[in-house]
């Protein structure tokens, strides 16, 4: 990464996407996330909370 990535990265306008800028929101979304899961037929799913 060079300096000014990362500051493309950091900008709110950037016309890149960065999803670890956002995290992971599992919590509010998990209803969803595991009938996607279903419909991929996925029999397992693993998670842990830290």
């Amino acid at each position: 990464m060079t300096p000014d990535k990362i500051k493309d990265a950091l900008d709110p306008n950037s016309k890149y996407y960065y999803p670890k800028k956002n995290g992971i929101d599992f919590y509010k979304h998990f209803k969803d996330d595991i009938k996607l899961l279903a419909e991929m037929n996925n029999d397992c799913f693993r998670t842990s909370i830290a």
